[in-house]
């Protein structure tokens, strides 16, 4: 789609959920950073996770110094806790259209983080 398409849009369940030139909606979706803290250095991972804009935080091995997260917005708070941290190396590469077409279909389907947040009590009635 990305080498045809100037423009696409996102319908989710029977509306139009995003539309726009294909840069821009990946520019909209999270951005993936990938860091590698040096040898040795403790790894802030619930610092990181406690960050507003982050989601997904995971160390990538249980003992490894290889952290990834999804993030939201500016990577300001982000650069600010990482500088106080030896890091070898900080990746975020761009998010390709299916990944951003994915971020946008799991905000309302059912059984998503977003959508069970969203969901209304099971306690109360449905109507």
């Amino acid at each position: 789609v990305e080498r045809v398409a100037d423009l696409v849009a996102v319908l989710q369940g029977g509306r139009l959920a995003a539309s726009g030139p294909t840069q821009e909606l990946r520019r909209r979706a999270a951005q993936r950073f990938h860091i590698t803290f040096a040898e040795g250095e403790d790894v802030p991972l619930a610092a990181l996770a406690g960050l507003e804009g982050a989601s997904d935080v995971e160390r990538r091995d249980p003992e490894g110094p290889l952290v990834s997260l999804a993030w939201a917005g500016s990577p300001d708070a982000l650069l600010k806790l990482l500088a106080g941290h030896r890091i070898t190396t900080l990746t975020a590469p761009e998010p390709d259209l299916e990944e951003a077409f994915l971020e946008y279909y799991q905000r309302d389907v059912p059984g998503s983080r977003e959508a069970e947040a969203d969901a209304p009590s099971a306690a109360g009635p449905v109507r």
